[in-house]
């Protein structure tokens, strides 16, 4: 794989199919950056360290639709769909760890235009909780 365009923790994901780019481009600024530290949580060796920048981005994307009622970039309800039509794979979903089950949920909650960034600070904190406790 290409380490610039095509890096293996953006390649491949236990749950979703695609690259995690193919996701990104229609997703508010902030919440892609969250988005992406999600994707690829358990791929570097940092997975706590991982989610708690994903946590700072949304809190960020929080701020930002408190102070000005909406978020910056484009929402596009395809790429939730996409992601939430992939989390019906109930047989593919039973594979997974619990963290790894709440992670891919966490992702496609971050794609949802009507889930606001407060809701997906507290998902993505349980997250952090669940990473910890398998430490």
């Amino acid at each position: 794989m290409n380490a610039v365009h095509h890096p293996d923790h953006y390649n491949t994901h236990p749950f979703y199919t695609g690259e995690c780019w193919d996701y990104l481009e229609n997703l508010p600024t902030l919440r892609s950056h969250a988005f992406k530290y999600i994707w690829r949580y358990n791929d570097k060796g940092t997975p706590a360290q991982d989610v708690h920048k994903a946590i700072a981005y949304l809190n960020r994307a929080d701020r930002q639709y408190a102070t000005q009622g909406a978020e910056h970039g484009p929402h596009h309800w395809a790429t939730y769909d996409n992601l939430h039509k992939q989390l019906q794979n109930e047989d593919k979903l039973d594979t997974l760890s619990r963290t790894d089950k709440l992670a891919a949920v966490l992702l496609t909650l971050i794609a949802c235009p009507d889930i606001e960034p407060a809701t997906l600070v507290s998902v993505a904190e349980r997250l952090a909780e669940h990473i910890k406790d398998e430490q």
